[in-house]
């Protein structure tokens, strides 16, 4: 999976007047955004009381979840059958700092988190 777009001035780190999106992509192309709370950890799944709902047969009902700690989005699998992976690596447990440029996959569905002004503005694309 490669990016275009700028990627390398996207700070993740907790900021006033900006938001955390994830941007995913589903195997058949369709992009996905969702805000992510910075109050609250948000859980990533397949089940449609998910925070963040994800309606693709290689995640699960409830895959990862996603916090907003001190220095950034932290993440961890829940169990998940296919994976949750950082930069291609699965994933356990634990939670693993999310940086700028990190690209992350939910079983086949692809996905990166910016920090944005307007949780509708324009992303990075990111490509299988």
């Amino acid at each position: 999976m490669d990016v275009t777009g700028d990627v390398s001035r996207i700070d993740l780190a907790p900021a006033a007047g900006r938001t955390l999106v994830l941007v995913t992509v589903l195997p058949n192309g369709v992009i996905g955004e969702y805000p992510l709370p910075e109050d609250a950890n948000c859980i990533l799944g397949r089940s449609p009381g998910c925070v963040v709902f994800i309606d693709d047969a290689s995640v699960s009902r409830h895959h990862a979840e996603i916090a907003i700690g001190p220095g950034g989005p932290i993440i961890r699998d829940l169990a998940s059958h296919n994976g949750t992976f950082l930069n291609e690596e699965r994933i356990s447990d634990t939670f693993v700092g999310v940086i700028q440029g990190d690209t992350l996959r939910f079983g086949s569905v692809s996905g990166q988190i910016h920090r944005v002004a307007d949780p509708s503005g324009r992303y990075p694309v990111i490509r299988r």
